[in-house]
């Protein structure tokens, strides 16, 4: 029975405030406001204890003292209800106070937080005088119903407590100790340190008062990094063993308990072995006080700005209010300075974040703070894009933008070279709660580096625009890049690529193709032209490069290109240059391009012509011109076999200067092959100009009268004999062969089109006058493409002769190409026309440059039979005299 009167309850209840250090020796007793402050909740804590007893003895109004009942019902050991003698509990509160009734207050972000750990027992009005144990007949509903003994939630009604006794209302419990053995957090994070394990809360009897109040342990709480910035709540596991004594204050002579074990002198270490390790859970909130906070930032688009750009965009200032309170009225500019490029190693270890300072402000406020922070910027410039308040605003918590997108159009770049910083900052005062008008704030500087500011231009050139089938090196290749300012360039990387194409591609320049790997000179005419056989000119290639204002960069400069390693090269393709240049301006890196318009030499056919066994002579002031190719050192090109006369230049050849085989002629000056190119000029390389050349025969009226021949066609193998026919109309000669005395003169007004071979029969002739002939007079004498040879004369006087198809006489090479027209045509016999449409595309490929399209043969034949019809007619006439100058 002695143990059950000796159980009492206790109570570890979670708190926020701190208690205050109380002596353990007899005090008088506490007011109701001493109890307000130093216990968890105040009075409202001893109110709820009391009531809870108060309310118990109630359940039992007729328990009487004499019985025993009594002491059994505060005791506890009544079935269904709880003791009503004693509380207690540890709670957890701010350093110096115990009351939690309203969370600690902390500063933003603070990061050690000094509390104590409490703990306090409370006697029941059950247990305070007035002492009634010895009154048999008093019972438990008069005791409850003796308002001056029980706590209300205004008045503390501190007693002294009954004398020490097991009977009745006398309290048995004199002290109750707590050691620490471990203090953790459980929730909310940070740890708890300042405390040591074996540190001990006790209370002891006092018998002034009924509130026991143990001196309290201090401690400190550690915030998670960063500190508290929101309200919030700490649950910390609290590790202990408790020793509760009874019946005697000497802690020596009194009955110590723990778990329900008799144990020897809480203040011996022996004693505490015995006990259990129990814990509790306790909390504490934390209430972040309010206050204002401003942070100042400058962000600006971009990490650069061109020299002498004459604005920057993308200009944003923010003040972030990161407190819980509105700010008073600040001041704020955001504000543009210049740092040289020597002396930014300095400025950037001096001015690498947020800094602050104190003093006296004058109208220039953005630019003061910015020399006293670092001396050595130049050209400040206050509100260069209307961010500035000098009359003062507040600021909500929260972010607040007060530039957003700016554009600084002040001329940004004054007096910058390239290198310098320019830089961007926003000021602000009374930045925090409890600074003044003289304390700033002033943002890290976000800057812009001043870069060059140029265009480039690539351009590229060749010095020919074709070559023919077969060509192995192209001459003349420039490659440029070309500064248009107005600065030096950043280093480029630049080239001169060569490519094919077909003739019809259409190329043009452009920028801003990207290329990330080693392959860009061939990845740019690859992917824009799908071309093949890229390769960079030797030499070209060049990385890291500058280019100075004004001034160019010299790619290739009249190169010469070996295009051997084309194995597929042929007419109508296209042999290209174009010129690359990395970072052709600053907002282009290295890894992206522009590109010329490509030059191009065109893959041609040349085709050629021959006169074999006559003269060449042209009348009126008309030239004669026929290009000579040159491959490989070796001359290709047209000539006559004899003379070649002219009013007008030569460039071609006589003399058979160019007859060669496929090898071609050995380079040599023109005069070697224009031997019989004659002149009436002085001074070495002028050919032609040998006086007007006409020609007063008329071929036509020579043959007079004849048949008029009806049919528009005619097959040559038809006719026999000697025939002079006229048509008035046009007409087509189909081909055939001239047999052995046979001759045809057709005089046509109109167009005669040979669409078949015509040949004189192939035999031994035994006389001239077996020899046949076709003269063919007409103003028009076309050739159809298939047609290969023609025995006989043609005379044109009019719009002339077509070796192939019907001709524009004002682009009298439309529609040819080396597939059409492609078969040679011979002529054997004399041509005189006012216009020679030489159209024939065979020939002059790889395997023989020189090979002719056209062959005109003045063959013996015609005039063996011009000598035999004379000696018909009885008459030999002069027709023509020209007095030819000595030769040398």
């Amino acid at each position: 029975m002695r143990n059950k009167l000796l159980l009492i309850a206790i109570g570890i209840v979670s708190s926020f405030a701190l208690a205050a250090i109380l002596s353990t020796a007899d005090s008088s007793a506490y007011t109701t406001a001493q109890i307000q402050r130093h216990l968890r909740q105040g009075v409202r804590t001893a109110y709820e204890w009391d009531r809870d007893c108060r309310n118990n003895l109630r359940r039992r109004p007729g328990y009487t003292m004499g019985s025993g009942n009594y002491r059994r019902l505060i005791n506890g050991v009544v079935p269904g209800i709880n003791q009503a003698a004693y509380h207690s509990e540890a709670w957890l509160s701010e350093r110096g106070q115990g009351n939690t009734q309203t969370p600690t207050d902390v500063n933003y972000g603070q990061t050690r937080i000094n509390l104590q750990l409490n703990y306090a027992m409370f006697l029941c009005g059950t247990l305070i005088d007035r002492d009634y144990t010895n009154t048999s007949s008093m019972t438990a509903g008069r005791i409850a119903n003796q308002s001056y003994r029980w706590v209300t939630t205004s008045n503390a009604r501190d007693r002294r407590p009954n004398r020490v006794g097991s009977r009745g209302m006398r309290p048995a419990q004199t002290a109750s100790t707590i050691r620490v053995v471990g203090i953790s957090v459980i929730s909310g994070g940070g740890s708890v340190s300042g405390y040591s394990s074996g540190d001990m809360l006790r209370v002891r009897r006092n018998g002034n008062t009924r509130y026991w109040i143990a001196p309290p342990v201090n401690l400190r709480y550690n915030a998670p990094s960063g500190g508290i910035t929101t309200d919030r709540t700490i649950r910390v596991r609290l590790r202990y063993k408790k020793i509760q004594s009874y019946h005697n204050t000497n802690l020596n002579r009194a009955v110590n308990i723990c778990n329900r074990t008799r144990t020897g002198n809480p203040d011996r270490a022996s004693s505490w072995r015995r006990c259990r390790t129990q814990t509790s859970t306790l909390t504490i909130r934390f209430k972040v006080k309010r206050r204002h906070n401003l942070a100042p930032q400058v962000s600006i688009s971009g990490s650069s700005v061109g020299y002498g750009s004459s604005s920057i965009s993308g200009i944003n200032s923010t003040i972030r209010n990161t407190g819980d309170a509105t700010s008073g009225r600040s001041f704020y500019d955001l504000f543009r300075f210049r740092v040289p490029e020597s002396r930014i190693g300095a400025f950037r270890s001096a001015w690498n974040s947020q800094r602050e300072q104190r003093f006296t402000h004058g109208t220039n406020f953005g630019c003061q703070n910015a020399s006293r922070l670092y001396s050595g910027i130049e050209d400040c410039v206050e509100n260069p894009v209307g961010v500035r308040n000098a009359s003062g605003r507040t600021f909500s918590p929260g972010t607040t933008l007060i530039g957003n997108n700016r554009t600084d159009n002040n001329n940004p770049t004054r007096n910058a070279q390239v290198g310098d910083l320019i830089c961007y900052a926003t000021t602000v005062n009374r930045y925090a709660s409890g600074r003044t008008a003289r304390d700033w704030r002033t943002s890290r500087p976000n800057c812009l580096v001043v870069t060059p500011n140029y265009n480039l231009d690539p351009i590229s050139s060749v010095g020919i625009s074709e070559i023919t089938e077969g060509a192995e090196s192209i001459d003349g290749v420039d490659g440029t890049v070309i500064n248009r300012g107005p600065t030096q360039s950043k280093p480029v990387d630049y080239v001169v690529s060569r490519f094919v194409v077909d003739a019809s591609d259409s190329l043009s320049g452009g920028q801003g193709i990207t290329r990330t790997q080693n392959d860009w000179p061939c990845y740019v005419p690859e992917t824009l032209w799908g071309a093949r056989h890229c390769k960079e000119i030797s030499g070209s290639l060049q990385t890291g490069q500058t280019i100075n204002y004004p001034g160019q960069a010299d790619v290739v400069s009249n190169a010469t290109d070996d295009i051997t390693d084309i194995n597929d090269l042929s007419f109508g393709d296209k042999v290209c240059y174009v010129t690359i240049v990395s970072a052709y301006s600053p907002s282009a890196n290295n890894d992206t391009f522009k590109y010329s318009t490509p030059s191009c030499v065109l893959v041609a056919k040349r085709p050629k012509v021959q006169v074999w066994g006559g003269d060449t002579m042209v009348g009126g002031n008309s030239n004669i011109i026929t290009k000579v190719t040159t491959i490989n050192n070796h001359l290709y090109g047209s000539w006559s076999e004899y003379g070649v006369f002219s009013n007008g230049l030569v460039d071609s050849a006589s003399g058979a200067g160019l007859s060669a085989d496929s090898n071609g002629r050995a380079l040599a000056p023109a005069s070697d092959y224009n031997r019989l190119t004659f002149a009436n000029t002085f001074g070495g390389g002028n050919f032609g100009t040998y006086g007007i050349m006409s020609f007063p025969v008329s071929v036509a009226s020579y043959f007079s009268g004849g048949t008029e021949f009806n049919q528009a066609q005619i097959d040559i193998d038809s006719v026999s004999g000697d025939r002079v026919y006229r048509r008035d109309g046009d007409l087509r000669i189909t081909g055939g062969e001239m047999r052995a005395g046979s001759s045809l003169v057709m005089v046509v007004n109109g167009t005669v089109r040979i669409t078949g071979n015509v040949n004189y029969e192939d035999r031994q002739y035994s006389s001239v006058g077996d020899l046949p002939q076709l003269i063919v007079i007409a103003p028009n004498i076309i050739f159809d493409s298939g047609v290969e040879r023609f025995d006989g004369w043609l005379v044109s006087d009019n719009s002339g002769i077509s070796t192939c198809g019907t001709v524009d006489p004002s682009d009298w090479t439309s529609g040819l190409t080396a597939e059409s027209c492609d078969r040679r045509l011979r002529v054997n016999g004399p041509v005189q026309t006012s216009h020679l449409y030489l159209r024939r595309t065979f020939g002059a490929n790889a395997g023989h440059p020189g090979m002719p399209a056209e062959v005109i043969n003045s063959r013996f034949d015609a005039a063996l039979w011009g000598y035999a019809h004379s000696r018909q007619s009885g008459a030999i006439k002069t027709m023509h005299l020209k007095e030819l100058p000595p030769r040398f």
